[in-house]
């Protein structure tokens, strides 16, 4: 079992939902993804929490699907155990009892592989879980097929590239991916399109730097129409920051939710005492520290000292 993360997609495929869930949702196959409210929740109680789910909302909506997401871009044999546990979780807490898709969307078939399977069924066939479970594998997919689907699914464009692509490669196609999200998306999000696609290039390609990134991505706008409208209006230096704000956070993110992970899996219940300072924890390298102390820790009080004294 792994339980190790990459750089952290929590925080992008969170913001992606939120500024393109329909073509997330037709990523997915879901028949009518229009009137959908994407929102990230905490089911009452528990420790257990589904990426993201979209619910219909408006007329017709009691006819289309819930869908629950999880966004899977690191190791963990268990994810359809727990994504199945969320999906019957949050609907008995709400007494729904109607449609229900639940997807996956993993970064990379490496994590699909590493994935158990999943079934759970009476033997006397009485009892099942019914609703359609689907899994995407961004790995599998090329630029022009997720273009076909969506134009606004081009921010997951990194994940369809070798991570043996150059440097110098890499920069011709993050000028392409740039100018088509700046084309799909209305002008009012490009900043949070910039700070997604940035995150998502960070994750995909491990040996960059987020400097490296800025650069790449701030040379592909100056060469396109939609970035040389936004450096008239004169907001290259609030976009440079945004990017490294977003990056800064999603690393942290990242970390702490690798953390919180390693926690459970290692000591469990007693493990999940200490998310609530671990969730407070700002300072990025004494996440890496704890993360890799993890490993070879005996106990939580080993952690505990590692995060010192209550704030």
């Amino acid at each position: 079992m792994s339980s190790t993360h990459t750089r952290g997609t929590d925080d992008a495929f969170y913001n992606l939902m939120f500024i393109g869930a329909e073509a997330v949702l037709k990523l997915l196959g879901v028949k009518d993804p229009t009137g959908y409210e994407a929102k990230a929740v905490v089911l009452k109680g528990k420790e257990v929490r589904p990426d993201i789910m979209a619910l219909p909302r408006g007329t017709g909506r009691e006819s289309k699907e819930r869908v629950y997401i999880e966004f899977q871009g690191y190791r963990s044999d268990m994810i359809r155990y727990s994504l199945a546990s969320k999906v019957a979780l949050s609907c008995a807490q709400e007494r729904y009892t109607g449609p229900v898709l639940a997807g996956i969307i993993f970064t990379d078939s490496e994590y699909q592989e590493d994935a158990l399977p999943f079934n759970l069924a009476s033997l006397d066939g009485v009892f099942s879980i019914q609703g359609r479970f689907k899994e995407i594998v961004l790995t599998s997919y090329s630029e022009g097929q997720l273009m076909a689907i969506d134009s606004r699914l081009v921010v997951l464009a990194p994940f369809t590239v070798s991570r043996q692509l150059t440097k110098d490669d890499l920069m011709d196609r993050s000028r392409i991916w740039v100018d088509t999200a700046y084309k799909a998306y209305p002008k009012n999000l490009h900043q949070n399109v910039f700070n997604v696609l940035a995150l998502f290039l960070l994750n995909r390609f491990r040996d960059l730097s987020r400097e490296e990134v800025i650069q790449m991505l701030d040379f592909d706008l100056a060469q396109t129409r939609a970035g040389q409208d936004i450096f008239q209006e004169g907001r290259e230096k609030g976009r440079l920051e945004g990017i490294e704000e977003g990056i800064e956070k999603g690393r942290l993110e990242g970390l702490i939710e690798a953390i919180k992970l390693g926690m459970e899996l290692k000591f469990g219940l007693e493990g999940l005492t200490l998310l609530p300072r671990i969730e407070k924890e700002k300072d990025i390298t004494r996440l890496d520290i704890i993360k890799e102390a993890i490993k070879i820790a005996t106990s939580v009080k080993e952690i505990e000292k590692l995060l010192g004294s209550e704030p």
